[in-house]
């Protein structure tokens, strides 16, 4: 039988959907703790002896030892996700939002207002994952949507509150990359198993991202001060965002970046 192929990353975006799909039903997390289990370790000991026999399959099929690594990954990353999305979606409380922390109150807004466009796009870049350029594409239009959530100075009761726990803007900017990059694992998993060949653009795409939106968020809050309503950052991500795409300026870009981060904690000292 000639190995191919073809229909392989289908089946794995089949069984991942499937296993996410379970784990977005499950209500057992409480009873595992009752019982003193680890649900998690649970939930990935589940998922990977679920996908093993596929995974194989897929290597017999196409001699790549990477495409079941990545199907077993896929799994993995889960396993850690939320359980009982489902359930948690037909609450109000699941509807408006409340369950994510008060710290990521700049995307909740943004995602709020433009939830539509949001789907929307999201599920053409699902749709459309057999295509190099899908990706990338999307992981840039998420991108500039996200960057505009730091556009608004929100009142100081909100930024206190925001910084309540910890006060390190570090953390913050910790906090929102990993929430977009969640967001985003599903694009980034369909384009391993797609396009693996290209690895390298999506670390490359992946620590763009990430300086991006640190800026956006230094920059902003390099820029706070009680009764002030706009940071008026556009134009400041627009030059970051073209000097850091650039080999030759991406230096440049992060000593712009790294003078904002400092301004930024000096702001929060002196007002948080």
């Amino acid at each position: 039988m000639t190995r191919t192929q073809n229909g392989s990353p289908l089946m794995a975006i089949l069984l991942l959907l499937i296993i996410w799909g379970i784990h977005s039903y499950r209500e057992d997390t409480d009873f595992l703790r009752l019982l003193h289990i680890a649900p998690r370790r649970i939930f990935m000991v589940e998922y990977s002896l679920l996908i093993l026999p596929f995974s194989m399959l897929a290597l017999w099929l196409t001699g790549d030892v990477y495409m079941p690594i990545i199907m077993q990954l896929g799994a993995l990353l889960i396993a850690a996700l939320p359980t009982g999305l489902y359930a948690l979606l037909r609450t109000k409380k699941g509807r408006d939002l409340a369950w994510i922390p008060t710290e990521l109150f700049e995307l909740k807004t943004t995602f709020r207002k433009n939830y539509l466009s949001i789907a929307l796009l999201y599920i053409l870049a699902l749709t459309s994952a057999m295509f190099t350029i899908s990706m990338p594409l999307a992981l840039i239009a998420f991108l500039m949507l996200a960057s505009s959530a730091y556009e608004s100075i929100e009142n100081r009761e909100l930024i206190e509150a925001s910084f309540q726990r910890n006060k390190s803007i570090l953390s913050k900017i910790k906090k929102n990359l990993l929430a977009f990059h969640l967001f985003l694992i599903p694009l980034y998993i369909l384009f391993l198993l797609f396009h693996l060949h290209y690895w390298y653009i999506l670390l490359a795409l992946i620590v763009f991202a990430s300086g991006v939106l640190t800026f956006a968020i230094s920059y902003k809050y390099a820029h706070y001060y009680p009764g002030r309503q706009r940071a008026n950052n556009t134009l400041a991500i627009t030059f970051f965002f073209l000097f850091f795409a650039n080999p030759f300026f991406a230096p440049v870009a992060l000593v712009y970046l790294w003078v904002y981060f400092r301004r930024a904690k000096r702001r929060l000292d002196c007002f948080v």
